[in-house]
Order: C-alpha cells, then sequence, then structure tokens
C-alpha cells in the first residue's frame, strides 16, 4: 500500500471529506445553540484522615499506611455518592421549588399540576426525606414524585452527571464541585450535599460507637459478675474448711514441727548423756553398796517416782498446748520439789562408813529422774509431730482447691481488665473522633466559559477525522487493483496498455475513428489504442492470430476487439475479428446485421461471404450462440488448417473468447492462437477462482503478451478559458 495511492483515493473522495463535517457542523450549531449557561460551585471537605487538629488521640495505635489512607478516601468519597445521600438533595431540591421561587423555570409537568397536587408531593418528599430512604416507586405517590424530579432533572442520575467528587492531592480535602444552569443552583446543590453527608456520616459514626459502647459494656457487666461470683466461691469455700490464709497456717504448723525435731533431737542428746553417765555411776558401785542404799531409800523412791510422773503429765500438757508458760511454771515446780526430795533422802540414809560416794548416788539419782522425764518428753514430742504432720497433710487437698479457685479468679480478673480498657478507649474514641466537616460554604457559582463553539469545532474536526478514518478501514482492506502498477505486482504478468472508461452504449465506433465525434476524451482514447497497437506490433513479431480474453465476463473484451479492429484497419491492415463466445455472443449481437458470417459456417465449409463491415477493411465473423465450444464444431486439425487458410488472406485475426472463469472452451481458442492478451477491468478483485486461471496464464509464457488495463476513471476535463480581446 502506497501512501500516495492513498492520497489520491482520498482526492477521489474529497466530496465526502467536505460534505460530511459541513453538515455535522450545520446540525452541531443548531443543537448548541440553545444550549444554557453553566455554572460551576465547589467546596472542600476535611476528611480528618491525615489532618487529626479535631481530635484528640489517646490511643498508641500506629500511624495509617498509604494504601490504608488511599482505601479509607475511597470510601468516603463513594459514600457521598450514595443513592441515599443523593436522594436527600434531590428531596430538599423540590420542596424548596415547589414552595419558594425555583432555582429555574418550572417543568411543564409541574406548571401543570394542582395546589393540592403540590402539597401531596411537598409531603411525599418531606415524609422521605425524613426516613432518609430513596425513591422505591411502591405507590402511585413516589411515582408522581419521581415523575416530577426527572422533569427537572433533579433526579438522582441528573445530580451524579453534573457532580464531580475527587480528593485534592494527597492533601486532607475532598473537593465537590457540581455544574447547574444558574448560578444559585449550583451553590445550593454543593452545600446541600456536604451538610446532609456530614450529619449522616457523624450520625452513622455516634450509632456506631455507641453500638460498641454498649457491647463493651454488657461485656464488663458480665465479666464483673463473673469475678465476683468466682471469689465469693473462694470466700465460702475456705470458711467452710477453715482456711483463713493457707500459706500462713502451713508455714506455722511447719515451723512447728521443725521446732518439735529440734526438741526431739536434744531431748535424744540428754537421754544418750544422762544413760552414760548413769551408767557410769553404778559401774562404780558394788553389789553390796547397792543393797544397803536401796533398802534405805525404798519409801523415798517411791515419792520420787510419784513427782516424776506428775511432771511427765505437766510436760505432756505443756507440749500438747503449744508451749504454754503455765504449765512450764506448774512442771518446774514439781521438777523442784523432785530434786529436794531427792537431796532429803541422801541426807537421811545411813551409809556405810566405808562408802565416800554419797555424792555420787545422789547424782545418779537426779540423773536417773531427768532421764524419765527426758523419755516421756520424747514420747509426747513424737505424738505431736504426728499430730502436726496430719495437720500438714490436711492442707495440701485444699491448696490444689484453692490454687484452682484462684486462678479462675486471675483468668476472670484479667478479661475483667481488657474489657474495661477496650471500654475506656472506646469511649474515648468516640468522643473524640475527628470528623468530616466543611471548610468554608460554596459561593454562588461561577458562570464558565462558553463551549459552544469549541463543540461546533470539535464536531467537524472528529467529524472529518473519522470520515478520513473510514476511508483509510476501506482503502486498507480493498483488496481491488486500481493500477496498471498493481495489476502488474499482483499478477506478476507485464501491462501493454491502459484504456479510459466512456460511455460506448451510445457511442458509434466507426464515427469515433473516422473522427467524426470531436471530444477531448475520445481523443485521448484513442492515443490510448494508438500505444496498445504500437506494443502489439513489437510483440506480435509475424503472427496474426491474437485471442482476446478476461478473467470475467463484462470487463470490455468485446468493446476493445472492435476498437482494435478499427484501429489496425486505419493502418491499411486486413482484419478478420471472430466472436469465439459462444457462452454471451455480445459482439454479434452488437452488430445487429443480417447479413453477417459465422464462424460455424465457416468451420463446417471453410467459405467466409463478404459482409457490410468489410468496406472498412474489417471482416467480421458471429456465432450462433448456444452452450457449445469450437472443437464440438470441429476437430482440432481441421479448424487449424482452417484458420491457416484465413491468415493467408488477412493480416490480423482478432478472437474474442468467453471469461475464463465462466468456462473453460476459452482455452480451444487460446491454444489455437499466436498470442494473447488479456482484459482486466478497473477496481477488479483477484479471487480464488481467478487465481487459478491465472497459474494458467502464467504458464503460456511469451505467447501471453500482457493486460489491458480497462475502465479507468478518465481524469476531468479542463474547460478553456475565455479572455478578452
Amino acid at each position: 500500500m502506497e501512501i500516495t495511492a492513498f492520497f489520491k483515493f482520498l482526492y477521489k473522495n474529497v466530496v465526502v471529506l467536505v460534505l460530511i463535517p459541513i453538515i455535522t457542523v450545520v446540525i452541531t450549531y443548531f443543537l448548541v445553540k440553545s444550549l444554557p449557561d453553566s455554572y460551576i460551585a465547589q467546596t472542600q471537605i476535611s476528611a480528618g484522615i491525615i489532618d487529626k487538629t479535631g481530635e484528640i488521640d489517646l490511643s498508641d495505635t500506629p500511624p495509617l499506611q498509604q494504601s490504608e489512607i488511599e482505601q479509607k478516601f475511597s470510601n468516603l468519597i463513594q459514600r457521598m455518592q450514595i443513592t441515599q445521600i443523593i436522594s436527600l438533595v434531590s428531596y430538599r431540591l423540590i420542596i424548596h421549588d415547589l414552595l419558594n421561587p425555583s432555582f429555574k423555570p418550572l417543568s411543564a409537568r409541574l406548571q401543570n399540576l394542582t395546589k393540592d397536587q403540590k402539597t401531596r408531593l411537598i409531603n411525599t418528599a418531606s415524609a422521605k426525606y425524613k426516613s432518609m430512604q430513596p425513591l422505591a416507586r411502591a405507590n402511585q405517590d413516589e411515582i408522581a414524585l419521581e415523575d416530577a424530579l426527572v422533569s427537572m432533572k433533579y433526579d438522582v442520575n441528573s445530580i451524579k452527571s453534573n457532580l464531580s467528587i475527587a480528593r485534592v492531592q494527597q492533601s486532607d480535602y475532598i473537593n465537590v464541585v457540581y455544574t447547574a444552569p444558574t448560578a444559585e443552583l449550583s451553590a445550593y446543590v454543593v452545600n446541600t450535599l456536604c451538610s446532609e453527608f456530614i450529619n449522616y456520616y457523624n450520625g452513622l459514626v455516634r450509632s456506631t460507637g455507641q453500638r460498641k459502647v454498649n457491647y463493651l459494656s454488657k461485656l464488663l457487666e458480665n465479666k464483673q459478675k463473673d469475678l465476683n461470683n468466682k471469689m465469693v466461691i473462694l470466700k465460702y469455700y475456705k470458711i467452710q474448711n477453715n482456711v483463713l490464709n493457707l500459706p500462713e497456717q502451713a508455714r506455722i504448723i511447719f515451723g512447728q514441727m521443725i521446732e518439735v525435731e529440734n526438741r526431739q533431737a536434744e531431748l535424744q542428746k540428754e537421754i544418750i548423756a544422762g544413760s552414760a553417765a548413769i551408767k557410769s555411776i553404778e559401774n562404780r558401785f558394788n553389789a553390796r553398796d547397792r543393797k544397803y542404799f536401796e533398802a534405805q531409800s525404798a519409801i523415798l523412791n517411791a515419792q520420787i517416782i510419784t513427782d516424776k510422773e506428775k511432771a511427765r503429765l505437766l510436760y505432756d500438757k505443756y507440749i500438747d498446748s503449744d508451749w504454754d508458760p503455765v504449765y512450764k511454771r506448774m512442771h518446774d515446780s514439781v521438777q523442784s520439789l523432785t530434786t529436794d526430795k531427792i537431796l532429803r533422802g541422801v541426807d537421811e540414809n545411813i551409809f556405810n562408813p566405808m562408802v565416800p560416794k554419797q555424792d555420787l548416788i545422789g547424782r545418779k539419782i537426779g540423773l536417773q529422774t531427768e532421764l524419765d522425764l527426758n523419755r516421756a518428753g520424747v514420747n509426747s514430742l513424737e505424738r505431736l509431730h504426728t499430730k502436726l504432720f496430719a495437720q500438714f497433710r490436711r492442707l495440701v487437698p485444699f491448696e490444689a482447691s484453692i490454687q484452682n479457685y484462684e486462678r479462675d479468679i486471675e483468668i476472670a480478673s484479667q478479661e475483667y481488665l481488657d474489657i474495661l480498657d477496650r471500654y475506656n478507649n472506646t469511649s474515648m474514641q468516640t468522643s473524640f473522633v475527628a470528623k468530616p466537616k466543611q471548610v468554608h460554604e460554596a459561593p454562588l457559582g461561577a458562570l464558565q466559559p462558553s463551549k459552544k463553539m469549541l463543540l461546533i469545532i470539535l464536531s467537524g474536526v472528529i467529524s472529518f477525522v473519522f470520515c478520513v478514518l473510514i476511508l483509510f478501514v476501506l482503502f486498507y482492506f480493498d483488496d481491488s487493483v486500481l493500477s496498471a502498477r498493481q495489476l502488474a505486482n499482483t499478477t506478476e504478468l507485464p501491462v501493454i496498455g491502459q484504456l479510459d472508461t466512456l460511455n460506448h452504449t451510445s457511442l458509434n465506433i466507426q464515427e469515433l475513428w473516422e473522427d467524426r465525434i470531436d471530444r477531448p476524451q475520445y481523443k485521448g482514447f484513442k492515443d490510448q489504442l494508438r500505444a496498445i497497437r504500437l506494443e502489439l506490433n513489437q510483440e506480435l513479431h509475424g503472427a496474426k492470430l491474437l485471442a482476446v480474453t478476461s478473467f470475467s465476463a463484462q470487463e470490455g473484451k468485446t468493446f476493445l476487439a472492435l476498437n482494435l479492429a478499427y484501429a489496425y484497419a486505419l493502418t491499411n491492415k486486413k482484419v478478420l475479428l471472430i466472436d469465439g463466445n459462444f457462452v454471451q455472443p455480445g459482439l454479434t449481437k452488437s452488430l445487429k446485421s443480417t447479413g453477417l458470417n459465422y464462424i460455424e459456417d465457416f468451420l463446417l465449409h471453410g467459405e467466409v461471404n463478404s459482409a457490410p463491415e468489410a468496406k472498412i477493411g474489417i471482416t467480421v465473423l458471429g456465432n450462433t450462440g448456444g452452450n457449445k465450444s469450437l472443437f464440438e464444431i470441429s476437430d482440432e486439425t481441421s479448424a487449424r488448417n482452417r484458420f491457416e487458410s484465413l491468415k493467408s488472406v488477412y493480416d490480423l485475426i482478432l478472437i474474442e473468447t468467453p471469461a475464463l472463469v465462466d468456462t473453460e472452451t476459452s482455452k480451444e481458442w487460446i491454444l489455437l492462437a499466436d498470442k494473447v492478451i488479456g482484459v482486466f477491468e478497473y477496481k477488479g478483485y483477484i479471487s480464488d477462482a481467478k487465481k487459478a486461471q491465472l497459474s494458467y496464464l502464467k504458464i503460456l509464457n511469451e505467447k501471453f503478451i500482457g493486460w489491458i488495463f480497462n475502465k479507468f476513471p478518465a481524469p476531468p476535463v479542463k474547460k478553456p478559458s475565455l479572455k478578452k480581446a
């Protein structure tokens, strides 16, 4: 595809490129002529997402990420455009226009309403506004209200189409812009939308926060009750089992057990020491001395044993009473009396003068008394230790149960504290959260520059570009052959000439070649034929039988054959023109002669009678038509002989063959012909069927001279300008 060919294609369609944009501009002018002026009002809302100067932040939450900030702004902007918010603005607009001077002329629908109908519309709009619900067309009143809103272009879709809400770069502000036919309407819509959205959003935040607080409050109350119940259970458990302070009680009992064990160890030491001392003293006495002594002190010993028993009992009570000092004093008193009796018995006894061991006997008696007391003390301590150990073991299951209760109390207490912390944080955040607020009230909308002229220019430019685009698509996907060069490149066969298109339906070819028609267009056509004649003369090289064929019918074979016959006749050549197209004998029909010779007669009889056309050196052989072929009339050898005889009579024999795509019979004529030329029509297509025949023409090699590119659009004829003499 060449760019020059495309520009030529555009030049041929210049009328379309000029006419369609002009029509578009005219239509656009009348459409935008009545467009009203537009006013734009704008204001800003501080979202409170980035700028939290209006919020007391008592939480330690990390700052928001950029993606979270973008998501919050997107949600906020989308929430401003929901049907519920826009519907509130619609209700206020229609109520205002029905009660007060309207922002713009009332529509025909509202002007035709009665007073009662207007009141009913106002009441319906007021009810829907208070309930903050969009229209649902649930009844006739809502249907009438929606029709009224649509007629005034106050409906949700109309408002959204003129509304623009966007974040101002990376700031905390949201820009709200509305375009309306009046300045008052644009400002009213912007301010109303902002106020309704802020009220709706703040109410939503409050209700959501209150629900959170109420939920946490109930949860906190339940956790507190659960904690109190667990503490009461532990309290009653301790009371029922006489456990006030289990760790302290265990510590005291364990200390007493240690003290008893230490006392036992001391008494064991004293018992061992006393036994050893008594044994040592007994070893110093002989049997005779012991007998004397025992006989004298039997009565005293009985009293001493009684006192020892009293001392033992008092010591047991002293241990059982947890070392009560009263029993200690009583024990010491009895012990003192026992010691005095022992000393007095020693003094009163009559000793053998030979025995100097009086002091040892007294000491022995004292040690025996002390030994008996110590042994009694060990037994008492053993019983006390067993008692204390039983008490200690009794505390073990209490400790396990109390630990379970205390663990439950600790968990419940932690849950209670966590809920309390969340409750306090939620209460503070709900009270001090940053809320969206309108930065400033929108002033009256500013008049925008008229875009009528811009729309008109754009309509013309866009329509022109659209036409060029459509023509380019048509040109790009057009596989038709538009030039002789394209024909040669496409078929890979030479092109020997080009013929412009002529209106030959009423054209007399004889008058054309006899110069009885004086037109510049015909002159150029004759020059083109002369050039083709010159090319053929150089290619024939003495050959006389020339076949004229084409891919399809109606491509101009007949017209070309007639004109070539006349062109050669003017050079004093004797020409024979044969209509070999039995399928469509157009040449035979165009002559309309009664004395015409027929090819069938010639092939059968070998004679050609003189015809009227022969007076200018042209003889024509027509055919009678019918679905037949050359070799069905005569065999190939006879036909060749017949045509050989004609070559001796005529200088050039032109044969118009049938179209190659329509029938294969044309190949019989080509087989007999010396040379072949093809006729190809301007804007013709190389279809699949034609490609098959194209391969056939290529195998003819030099026998096929080339194409005649026919019916090419003739350039416009310039009229000569008239100049004053």
